[in-house]
């Protein structure tokens, strides 16, 4: 018995089971396979933070989705010393994320628990977290063959930075920006918190659309996703401050 999670495009994803359930009866949702925006590097703490060149650096990436995504096919790529080319690759195979969650990619798993009380989902001793010219890469390795989000420039035109101070994501424009981070001078790690941990809204709006007709107008929006949704508010006015609800 097949009992298919989604049966959208061209593909279904599918679980067997041998019990037949209620006519009702769902399956849990398939993650969702990540897209540009879905995951962003948040914060990149260099190994001398500490003082101490003991291999506790790590990468923070951030799911920004109210979904849960599939990470088999990601790459977290490091490309040391601004070289054009990776030269370290860790892959994710048989992980997931969930909806406004954070993933630690840890230099050395001892040392970071030793610093921060906790394990990281990963690590990989091949990233040195070393400042200079580095960038790390996230990428989907799929026939869609996508660079999802990065910090620096990975074409060997890196921007410096050091490895004694936290960098810390505070724009969701461009990560290969240097305007797109700050350097938390004297400051320390604070892996799994930070800048994206604002409670998410309860309504996300995909569309809005306003039309003027025979005197009156005509409002219409789509949501994408609503979570204890009560209701709506519509306000007029004829100046910018809008104290009239209808």
């Amino acid at each position: 018995k097949i009992y298919p999670y989604t049966n959208s495009g061209a593909f279904i994803d599918f679980k067997t089971d041998g019990v037949v359930p209620a006519d009702d009866a769902t399956t849990p949702a398939a993650p969702f396979e990540p897209v540009a925006g879905d995951l962003v590097i948040t914060e990149i703490v260099g190994d001398g933070v500490d003082g101490v060149d003991d291999d506790d650096g790590y990468v923070e990436i951030y799911n920004t989705t109210l979904n849960i995504l599939d990470l088999n096919n990601v790459e977290i790529r490091y490309y040391d010393d601004g070289s054009p080319f990776p030269t370290a690759v860790t892959m994710l195979f048989g992980f997931t994320l969930a909806s406004h969650s954070y993933f630690v990619i840890a230099q050395d798993w001892l040392t970071f628990e030793t610093a921060y009380g906790f394990s990281p989902d990963w690590a990989d001793m091949m990233f040195p977290f070393d400042g200079g010219a580095d960038a790390i890469e996230i990428y989907v390795n799929t026939f869609r063959a996508e660079s999802v989000d990065q910090f620096n420039e990975t074409d060997g035109s890196a921007w410096p930075w050091t490895g004694d101070e936290p960098i810390e994501r505070t724009s969701t424009g461009d990560g290969a920006e240097p305007g797109s981070w700050t350097e938390d001078t004297g400051g320390s790690g604070t892996p799994g918190e930070g800048y994206f941990d604002e409670d998410p809204l309860p309504v996300t709006l995909s569309s809005f659309f306003a039309e003027f007709s025979e005197g009156a107008s005509m409002l219409q929006w789509t949501t994408q996703s609503e979570s204890n949704n009560q209701g709506w508010h519509i306000y007029r006015s004829e100046t910018e401050d809008a104290n009239l609800s209808i």
